[in-house]
């Protein structure tokens, strides 16, 4: 197994376990008063804190981390970010694609053809994607659906951009296929001129 390890304005955070080369629910919880992190709907260490999810103003939410050593090497689906606590102990993760309600505020299945830069970006409140070049759609791996967003490392990530920081309770959800066991590669932080902000979570096998 490898390690799910993340934290919140460096100086909060704790870990959990994640299993490589398959697919691994991943949803980081927020009640507005403890963060909580659950892989494969399994709750790890509760963690008090008011740290924001986001230090910066001008701070994106990003799919793995502009840097070549940290960047994800692998695969995303199903993202889903909600303006609700979503889970408060641990759970069975659903075995279908998420579907869009009344507390989803950005919703991607990441349905495209294979090796395309156009996502399916049919079901969210605000935000749009910004890829690098050789973040695209590809059929090779994927959750639900036909694909997902391989990211292959390398200084490759998607950008939020125009990302309002949720405020209250919050839920950011969604599937990770690691397609390599190395050091700190980072599935999702906020980032803003070359360096983090506010939160990491990285996988470490």
């Amino acid at each position: 197994y490898g390690s799910a390890i993340w934290n919140i304005a460096n100086g909060v955070g704790s870990t959990a376990s994640m299993t490589p080369s398959a697919w691994n629910h991943v949803a980081l919880v927020y009640t507005g008063t403890n963060y909580v992190l659950y892989t494969n709907g399994v709750a790890g260490v509760t963690i008090n804190s008011s740290k924001p999810i986001q230090e910066d103003a001008f701070a994106t939410l990003t799919l793995s981390a502009i840097a070549t050593n940290s960047s994800w090497n692998g695969y995303i689906d199903e993202l889903r970010l909600s303006n609700v606590a979503r889970y408060t102990t641990s759970f069975t993760p659903a075995g279908s694609a998420f579907a869009w309600d009344d507390n989803t505020v950005l919703l991607n299945h990441f349905e495209g053809s294979n090796g395309s830069t156009v996502m399916d970006s049919s079901s969210f409140a605000y935000g749009n994607f910004i890829a690098t070049d050789s973040t695209v759609m590809s059929s090779s791996q994927n959750k639900f659906g036909g694909s997902s967003l391989n990211i292959p490392g390398g200084n490759e990530a998607l950008r939020i951009g125009h990302f309002p920081a949720p405020t209250g309770a919050w839920t950011i959800a969604f599937w990770a296929y690691a397609a390599s066991n190395t050091t700190d590669n980072v599935l999702l932080c906020g980032y803003a001129n070359g360096s983090y902000h506010g939160l990491v979570l990285k996988f470490s096998g």
